[in-house]
Formats: structure tokens, sequence, C-alpha cells
């Protein structure tokens, strides 16, 4: 995992409920990274999860919660330190169909050895997106909550979502979003 998530996830636990719980569930988690992050740095996996169980425990809240929080918090802290991935697009749906083309085409050229979710869509009528996450990390959590953050960053058009069941093959978890938009 990079660094960029860690140091959102730092980031979003000190801005949302202050350095001391910041540093409660720092002590509570038993990272295998002892440095600091930093931005474009490769950690493990395990490390983010730790981080956001120990979270999840010191809050008193589900790590589902947790990660749906953190989805949200990401999209808002992007979009001031990535505007040409957000502003260029009037609509979510068009900002969403880019994610797997564009955004994730422009991350793998600056982080080579990234491993990133991957979204499919299609489009069953003019109203409904359909995104189809899969990833080896399973965390459809975080991506339900990158979508809630995007319904916040383009509220003008807002949109439901539908998620389905997960299920994993092959090592990789599966799950569709459906994103039903107001005419």
């Amino acid at each position: 995992m990079k660094g960029m998530i860690f140091i959102l996830v730092q980031d979003f636990i000190k801005e949302t409920f202050g350095d001391e719980i910041y540093y409660e569930i720092m002590d509570r988690s038993k990272l295998q990274t002892k440095d600091p992050f930093v931005y474009p740095g490769t950690y493990p996996d395990e490390d983010l999860i730790e981080m956001v169980v120990k979270a999840a425990e010191v809050l008193k809240i589900s790590v589902d919660d947790a990660l749906l929080a953190f989805g949200a918090y990401f999209i808002g802290a992007m979009h001031p330190r990535h505007p040409e991935f957000f502003d260029k697009f009037d609509h979510p749906k068009d900002f969403l169909k880019s994610v797997d083309g564009v955004i994730h085409m422009e991350v793998r050229k600056l982080m080579k050895d990234t491993l990133l979710p991957s979204f499919k869509h299609h489009e069953p009528n003019e109203n409904t997106l359909v995104l189809s996450y899969h990833s080896e990390r399973k965390l459809h959590m975080l991506a339900h909550g990158i979508l809630n953050g995007v319904a916040e960053q383009y509220k003008q058009h807002p949109f439901t979502i539908d998620r389905s069941k997960p299920y994993e093959k092959d090592g990789k978890e599966f799950v569709d979003f459906t994103l039903v938009f107001e005419s």
C-alpha cells in the first residue's frame, strides 16, 4: 500500500478526532513499519488494516464504518491535491467512468509498483451506472466510502448507491455498486 494512503489515514484521524485519539490508535497498533510514512513509499497492507482495526476499537465503531468514513474523507482530501482529476467533470457519472482509464492510469505512471483496485463500468440506462469493483485487498467498504465522498463532491447531481453482496474468485473480491442518478 502506498504511503499516500497512510498519510491520509493519519490526517483523517487527527482532523476528525484529534491528536490524542490519533496517538492512542498508533500506540495500540502493532505495525511492521517503524519509520514515518512517506507519500511515495510502499508499506505492508497489514499495517493499514491494523491501523483501521485499532481505530475502530478506540472509536467504538465497526471496521466497516471506519472504512466508510475514511473513504468519504479520502475524496475530499484528494480534490484539493489533484483538482485536475475532479474539475474537468461536471457530473459524478463522468468522473467515476474515468477512474480506471484516466485516474488509475496516471497513478500508475507516478507509482509503478502500486496495486490498485479495478472499477469496470456499464450503463444499463441513462440514469444508472454500475461500477464493478474487484481487488485483491478486499476493501469494498473503503470503495463504498469513496463513492459517498464522490456524492458529496458532486452534490448538485445526487445519486443513490446500492451494493451487491461481495464474493471472491481467484483471490479477488468482487462487488457491484449500482448508482442511480436523479433525473
